[in-house]
């Protein structure tokens, strides 16, 4: 995923240290907080509807490419505010994909067998019956 504009992009990994420690890109404007705002210049700004609508268009551009590029379907299972960040264009870039699963090759559904993710952010369907859908 890392040719995708909308990832953020992993540059590498350490393994030198008792934890992994993976090096990201810089997102100049940093993670969306639990409001769906950003940091700037040193402060949070409330964020115009206009730059959340272009956030949200490019989360589903993203979403669409997870869905549609490969010949198993990755499903992130982790979209919230916190995996959200922005680079010095505005430029929306997805991240954390340590839930992601992918579905068999041909299949359009999977049935887990522990819920995983952010209560709030999950899909309620997911939730109650521990079953993917790719629409």
């Amino acid at each position: 995923m890392s040719n995708h504009n909308n990832f953020l992009k992993l540059f590498g990994c350490c393994l030198e240290f008792r934890f992994l420690v993976f090096v990201f890109e810089y997102a100049e404007l940093g993670v969306l907080n639990w409001q769906g705002d950003a940091m700037v210049n040193g402060e949070d700004a409330v964020l115009p509807w206009s730059v959340r609508l272009k956030i949200a268009k490019e989360i589903a551009n993203a979403v669409t490419y997870l869905h549609t590029a490969f010949p198993k379907i990755i499903i992130h299972r982790h979209i919230k505010v916190t995996n959200i960040f922005l680079d010095k264009n505005w430029t929306t870039k997805l991240s954390d994909f340590s839930l992601a699963i992918t579905l068999p090759e041909g299949e359009s559904r999977i049935e887990v067998e522990g819920v995983q993710g952010t209560l709030g952010y999950l899909d309620p369907l997911y939730n109650s019956t521990r079953v993917f859908l790719a629409m």
